[in-house]
């Protein structure tokens, strides 16, 4: 006997959808909003509905106002609709999980072409390989060595400090590190 694959998974957000109670505006506050778009709970209730897709040849009545079975916080139902066609399985306000979906890694397998490193390859080293931005060598960790970088420094002769008050610069001893910048040098606006 031949193998068959499995049969196609219904959808979970099909029944789920289908499954959302109408809440009345008799129900809630009529001034209350809902939380993903704000509007007024007593405007979405006067909307008209749109039907909207939630599955191949599946649609829904999307018009008034739904709540959730668990934390029963409250939307309109055209927001909902979306948020749980976008794979969202939680409360946009407390996050509650209503819904699980499979993950993406259950549902398919792979196909080979994932990159997947050699055994022997060195992991966390970044090269520079393509030579933008250097004289077009290519550099590695221990080109990097600032062990003396310090003489470097004492060539400049400005005295480094963690202190910034205490940085002075040798070669202008009357200078003050806190000294105001002369301003004279700057242009007056033209009218």
């Amino acid at each position: 006997m031949e193998d068959l694959p499995f049969p196609p998974q219904p959808d979970p957000r099909l029944a789920f959808l289908k499954s959302l109670p109408v809440v009345d505006l008799s129900d809630v506050k009529p001034d209350d909003n809902c939380p993903i778009c704000l509007v007024p709970f007593d405007a979405i209730c006067c909307e008209p509905g749109e039907q909207v897709e939630i599955a191949e040849d599946e649609y829904i009545q999307c018009a008034g106002l739904t709540k959730l079975p668990n934390c029963t916080h409250i939307f309109c139902k055209k927001d909902l609709v979306e948020w749980i066609n976008t794979s969202h399985g939680s409360c946009p306000s407390c996050r509650d999980v209503f819904l699980e979906f499979p993950r993406e890694e259950d549902i398919e397998s792979s196909d080979g072409g994932e990159y997947i490193p050699d055994d022997d390859e060195e992991m966390g080293t970044d090269y520079d390989y393509d030579g933008f931005g250097t004289d077009g060598d290519v550099y590695t960790e221990d080109d990097l060595d600032m062990s003396d970088w310090g003489d470097a420094a004492e060539e400049d002769d400005y005295s480094f400090s963690s202190d910034p008050a205490s940085a002075t610069n040798d070669d202008d001893d009357d200078s003050d590190a806190c000294a105001e910048a002369d301003m004279s040098g700057v242009l007056e606006p033209q009218p």
